[in-house]
């Protein structure tokens, strides 16, 4: 995180409340606000004035299998470098911090997951794909997207427990508070409505960097979040100071199962390399700067 002294977090009555930052406290979660339900819970707002309608609960999954993640050498858990921040703050992804404070690490429960979400990238444009449905001739489809060697060189891919409390935004709570305080921004935008197609869009990107600072904000550790690649494939967005545990890391073949079914879904092919060695799993210490 960047340094700061506080981070204001909006409270149910209007008013404002402070609390230091720091990796103990800094997410201020009053676990005796949730109602446990298996792996789906609510978070409570705090109680309004007489004479209010109480708002709905909000949603939040817990991650109880272990999460994936595909990243760089030498570490894929690794947060992106400040440096590298365009100049909005932003990383230019889903559910970046628009106040350029906390970063987020992108993850999905399902190793298939993590090769759509990366390989997406490289589909062929829809325009080619229509000018070439409409030759004539018999159906055999060629993949039109190439994948180059050093992508998959250049990466591994990690496994991780995460901990917290994750906000499902799509569900019906989310979506009301979010349609009531992101209003100003989605009007902006140009945006008529704030719903769940709005959300899973990802376009304009800022309405869900502002959607993700309003979880930050409720004191939760992410969001989750299901593929725009396929609602059987569930993602987390897990904010910094990222509670996780049991990181490790290994080297990704070029036969892996996930990776071909990944390829065969978006209509790709690698170009020729050397299946590289596989590395050992590698544990990751998580104090690691």
């Amino acid at each position: 995180m960047r340094p700061a002294e506080a981070l204001r977090l909006p409270s149910g009555t209007g008013t404002s409340r402070e609390f230091p930052l720091s990796k103990a406290s800094g997410k201020c979660f009053n676990a005796a606000s949730l109602q446990q339900e298996g792996p789906t819970q609510s978070v409570s707002h705090e109680p309004l004035s007489p004479g209010h309608p109480s708002p709905a609960p909000l949603e939040s999954r817990i991650a109880e299998q272990p999460l994936h993640r595909i990243g760089r050498w030498p570490d894929p858990w690794q947060p992106p470098d400040w440096a590298h921040a365009h100049t909005d703050g932003t990383f230019g992804n889903r559910f970046d911090d628009p106040q350029a404070y906390y970063r987020v690490i992108y993850t999905s429960s399902r190793r298939l997951g993590c090769f759509l979400e990366t390989l997406a990238r490289f589909r062929p444009d829809l325009t080619l794909l229509a000018e070439f449905a409409q030759i004539e001739g018999e159906d055999d489809f060629t993949p039109l997207g190439t994948v180059p060697a050093s992508w998959l060189s250049e990466r591994l891919i990690g496994t991780a427990q995460a901990e917290g409390q994750y906000a499902d935004i799509y569900a019906p709570g989310w979506i009301a508070l979010l349609r009531r305080e992101l209003a100003s921004t989605a009007v902006a935008l140009g945006l008529s409505e704030i719903d769940a197609a709005t959300l899973q869009a990802g376009r304009p990107r800022q309405l869900t960097q502002e959607a993700s600072l309003v979880v930050f904000r409720h004191g939760l550790d992410g969001v989750f979040y299901r593929s725009r690649y396929g609602h059987s494939i569930e993602n987390w967005a897990i904010f910094e100071p990222f509670p996780l545990r049991n990181l490790s890391a290994a080297g990704i073949l070029i036969n892996d199962p996930d990776l071909q079914a990944a390829l065969r879904i978006h209509g790709l092919t690698m170009t020729e390399a050397p299946i590289p060695t596989r590395i050992d799993p590698t544990r990751i210490d998580p104090t690691r700067s």
